[in-house]
């Protein structure tokens, strides 16, 4: 008897014991989840590794959690339904009793995860509609301006990651992934001042370091002519703020023709499978040496336009 109470009890207080340590994580996930937008709109970037942790759930889609709580509810249920504890030889105790906590626990929680997922995703999508103008995008603080940037190659169809470490330069700003290829990066939020040659050449450098495919350059302001001439024949873009707006713009689902021209003329669209091009060189035929706009999706889309 005394051998079977010590398993009831020992039972439900590794129970409770689990409960009180995922409350724990949910609250510091929340709290954490809180504090990363709180930064965002001061400007401040913190390295934490709880930072990392509620910036990487709030980038799965809200359904997601919903789901991820049924699937476990139905795994527990099986597992304590068909899983009784053994008392002796001819005495079982059943598990099912549990889920009166565990399971109830489990939803609430993937509930709150889905809420928290769906309020900031849901803000960010009214960021890009709320800043479509050249006025407003100025006014964003250094942080926000990179969020409206991560926001508008989400909408892309990319999958992008933000850099959180300290400081309001780390080379890299946002990392773009999709169809197996790296994109890099860098937002300067520059209200009056030209970002100029230097800059241009050591995001270079950090392409070649990092190996990406591409490299995109966007500031809020403007380039020098020196900047422009440097970018040309390499995997490089440079995206002004009159061009962002463009893209924001144009993403919204409401272009003006006046908009559009200057985004064409710089980063036009693929003919073929209609994705963002990227300037490459000839390197044999009758063209050998000479530039010209191919898919980023190559080879797997060969579509090209004169430079």
């Amino acid at each position: 008897m005394l051998n079977l109470l010590s398993k009831i009890v020992g039972n439900y207080l590794s129970s409770l014991i689990l409960l009180v340590g995922v409350c724990s994580w949910i609250g510091k996930w929340w709290r954490n989840t809180h504090e990363l937008n709180a930064n965002m709109s001061a400007g401040i970037r913190r390295k934490t590794n709880d930072s990392y942790l509620a910036s990487g759930l709030v980038t799965i889609p809200w359904w997601n959690f919903p789901i991820i709580g049924m699937i476990l509810c139905t795994i527990i249920y099986s597992f304590t339904i068909s899983h009784p504890i053994s008392v002796g030889s001819s005495l079982s105790i059943s598990m099912a009793p549990l889920n009166i906590f565990l399971i109830p626990f489990i939803l609430v929680s993937s509930c709150i995860m889905a809420y928290q997922s769906y309020t900031i995703t849901n803000g960010r999508q009214e960021m890009l509609e709320k800043h479509t103008s050249i006025g407003s995008i100025q006014q964003l603080n250094w942080k926000q301006f990179e969020v409206l940037v991560g926001a508008y190659y989400r909408k892309q169809g990319y999958q992008v990651v933000e850099n959180l470490n300290d400081g309001a330069d780390g080379g890299v700003d946002l990392r773009l992934h999709k169809d197996g290829t790296k994109t890099i990066v860098q937002c300067k939020h520059w209200k009056s001042a030209k970002v100029g040659v230097k800059e241009i050449r050591e995001f270079y450098g950090i392409l070649m370091h990092e190996q990406a495919k591409q490299a995109i350059y966007i500031t809020s302001g403007v380039y020098t002519e020196e900047a422009k001439v440097f970018a040309q024949g390499k995997s490089m873009v440079l995206i002004d703020g009159r061009q962002l707006t463009a893209m924001i713009t144009s993403v919204n689902g409401n272009i003006a023709p006046q908009q559009a021209t200057p985004l064409q003329s710089s980063i036009p669209a693929c003919p073929k499978c209609g994705s963002e091009m990227i300037i490459r060189r000839a390197r044999k035929g009758d063209t050998a040496g000479s530039d010209f706009w191919g898919c980023t999706n190559y080879p797997r889309c060969r579509g090209t336009r004169p430079t």
